[in-house]
């Protein structure tokens, strides 16, 4: 057994866990329909392939390798929000990952990024907001957003990108605010 049929078991065991107590069946007894590896998006992404496992039972579910698992309301799938923000650099050259979708967030942070995005016009940046040089010791931030199947990366630098655009500058701050602190990049070996 692979390393990424380990990780479709433990996603759809966390799947059959979540499903057994929405609809109150033990897990053993819920059909399966499919569990499919795929991009959650029709158009080029930067996230990883993720399992998609349809149940039968009606509920629907993406899980990652890491077996990370969010509900799909299948009503909202082609207005489902999802986000990846990356920050790196700095002195040590250190980075932060931050990711996030409407499953995952409070109901008042959906609408208030939802407005955010809309306010900085992100669907409309150019694919890098800045002179394009990056400063010593400062940070780069590369923002990817999909709504529904529309999706978009964006890539901008501290001194020389942000504040050219106030909006996106406000997104950015409310973003670092829930990422988590850069530190280390860990070395593989």
């Amino acid at each position: 057994m692979d390393g990424r049929q380990n990780a479709a078991l433990v996603a759809l065991s966390r799947v059959l866990e979540d499903a057994s107590g929405i609809v109150g069946t033990p897990a053993e007894d819920i059909l399966v329909e499919s569990l499919v590896l795929r991009s959650r998006t029709e158009e080029p992404s930067p996230l990883p392939p993720a399992f998609f496992i349809e149940l039968g039972n009606g509920l629907s579910y993406w899980a990652d390798t890491q077996g990370n698992i969010s509900r799909v309301d299948k009503s909202t799938v082609d207005n489902e929000f999802r986000l990846r923000f990356v920050q790196e650099g700095g002195l040590a050259g250190w980075r932060s990952e931050y990711e996030a979708d409407e499953t995952t967030l409070p109901g008042s942070d959906v609408a208030e990024l939802r407005r955010l995005v809309e306010d900085a016009d992100f669907f409309n940046l150019p694919g890098q907001v800045g002179n394009g040089h990056p400063i010593a010791d400062l940070y780069q931030y590369t923002l990817w957003i999909a709504v529904g199947r529309n999706n978009k990366e964006v890539q901008t630098f501290d001194g020389t990108g942000p504040h050219e655009s106030p909006p996106l500058e406000t997104l950015i701050g409310w973003l670092r605010q829930r990422a988590p602190e850069p530190g280390p990049i860990e070395q593989t070996r």
